[in-house]
């Protein structure tokens, strides 16, 4: 299975996670939320060392963070070779709910960072009135 770690700033992901919860069933074992405001760099490293070891039968993680280019993201860096990761930036609902979805499911690291990927991405739409 693939673990799934959310890593964001403030609340966001702890509060998307409470709110998917109530839409689709998870296994908590493998879900991990870890925010980046409340704590400096060097802890910051290892909350989210800690995350990943928190899950040690998973045989990658998914990590999905809020915004591309802050300390969320940046963070995952120092781990891309300890670990097998994926990262995914500008988290949405839909890319939650997939991942949450797919993550169960017997697929390689690989094929649910795509799905996941794919999936947030079709759900984004821009609707504009008459002008």
């Amino acid at each position: 299975m693939i673990g799934v770690v959310l890593i964001t700033h403030g609340r966001i992901g702890q509060s998307m996670l409470e709110v998917a919860t109530r839409l689709v069933e998870i296994q908590k074992d493998y879900i991990q939320v870890v925010s980046s405001c409340s704590y400096d760099q060097p802890e910051l490293l290892v909350r989210v060392e800690n995350a990943f070891k928190s899950m040690p039968d998973c045989d990658g993680f998914l990590v999905l963070t809020d915004l591309f280019g802050a300390t969320p993201t940046n963070v995952t860096q120092s781990f891309m070779r300890a670990y097998n990761l994926a990262v995914i930036t500008g988290l949405n609902m839909p890319m939650l709910l997939k991942a949450l979805t797919y993550h169960k499911q017997a697929l390689s690291l690989d094929e649910l960072a795509g799905r996941v990927y794919d999936a947030s991405k079709a759900c984004i739409v821009l609707e504009e009135g008459d002008k």
